[in-house]
């Protein structure tokens, strides 16, 4: 038994060439109307539209059309008012409990704004339009000194730079940061409704690490256990400096071990080798050195210790990765928060 097709379900353009066939096999080929529309699963009526069209226009008349779409129930007026509040500000600002925007909040601000009411797949829609994503937040303290930070990158940066060519210095940026052992996973790939498995070990580990990275793709570390202080920090500036033939400039965040006593005596005491600058408060992102505890991390994620491994090698090998890689470094240099430390 002969199968015919539901010309219905098609996509436009083989609903297009359906068009074309069914007008030819019947004017052309003077097959029946109704032999014809029977074969594709359609009524003898939609074929009398379509002739119409065919003498009206010729073939042009039963190519595929661009349908318009509904027409939007906000207007384009409120495009850049839409775009700002949520770009400019979050629900906080608008009485909302939330800091996260959501689709209904955003309905419901709209409603308010404007008194036009939406159902959650014209907010969609319209979000799409405006070029408006889901992202994951980045997090400001509120603490945070805007025009400090703006001037830190565009007067006092800049002078620091040219300190430091003067003397024929180095500028390396320093952080600290922690590793675990029971971080989170990464994501993998499983079979719906079943759970993929990851065995790891059952003992937990941390460890503590120090780096310093440079715009012309130079970086060191050393990774420690115990706790962080002034003896420490002093310790690892030590081996940092060590058989190092040009003066260098550290800039580091305001952490109290960085300002203590003992470090500032020993930065007298070298006479010029190293200086100390600081970066603005509660503004880690202007430090390139986050990008490194990025990369390390999001590689440790994807590989879990195994057994009687030791989290210290694990952190070591990923470190030693960053090191080996220049083009990775000067590319932490290029992240848009940072891109102002290499001019």
């Amino acid at each position: 038994m002969k199968k015919h097709i539901d010309g219905r379900k098609l996509d436009r353009n083989s609903q297009e060439t359906l068009r074309i066939q069914a007008i030819r096999r019947v004017e052309e080929d003077g097959e029946s109307v109704t032999s014809v529309m029977s074969s594709i699963g359609m009524s003898r009526t939609v074929y009398y539209s379509w002739r119409n069209d065919y003498k009206s226009k010729g073939i042009a008349g039963l190519k595929r059309k661009h349908g318009s779409g509904s027409r939007p129930k906000i207007g384009k007026e409120y495009n850049r008012q839409i775009i700002s509040m949520i770009d400019k500000h979050d629900p906080r600002d608008y009485g909302y409990e939330y800091a996260l925007w959501t689709l209904d909040i955003i309905k419901d601000l709209i409603f308010k704004k404007f008194s036009i009411n939406l159902s959650r797949s014209a907010i969609c829609n319209l979000l799409s339009r405006l070029g408006v994503t889901v992202q994951k937040p980045l997090r400001r303290s509120y603490e945070r000194d805007e025009k400090l930070i703006e001037e830190w990158r565009t007067k006092t940066y800049p002078k620091i730079v040219k300190k430091a060519r003067k003397r024929g210095a180095e500028i390396f940026f320093e952080d600290e940061s922690g590793f675990e052992s029971d971080t989170n996973l990464g994501k993998t790939w499983g079979k719906r409704g079943s759970t993929p498995v990851v065995k790891i070990s059952g003992q937990r580990q941390k460890l503590n690490a120090i780096s310093m990275v440079c715009p012309l793709g130079k970086f060191w570390f050393s990774t420690y256990t115990s706790r962080f202080n002034s003896v420490l920090f002093i310790s690892h500036l030590k081996m940092f400096l060590r058989n190092r033939k040009k003066p260098i400039v550290l800039i580091l965040d305001g952490h109290p071990v960085h300002k203590s006593k003992l470090v500032s005596k020993l930065v007298q005491d070298l006479k010029g080798k190293l200086t100390i600058e600081f970066l603005p408060p509660y503004a880690p992102d202007l430090n390139p050195d986050e990008f490194v505890w990025k990369d390390a991390k999001d590689k440790i994620k994807k590989m879990p210790l195994a057994k009687n491994q030791s989290l210290n090698g694990l952190v070591t090998k990923s470190l030693n990765q960053i090191k080996n890689s220049k083009r990775k470094l000067k590319g932490f240099f290029m992240a848009k928060s940072v891109r102002y430390s290499v001019g």
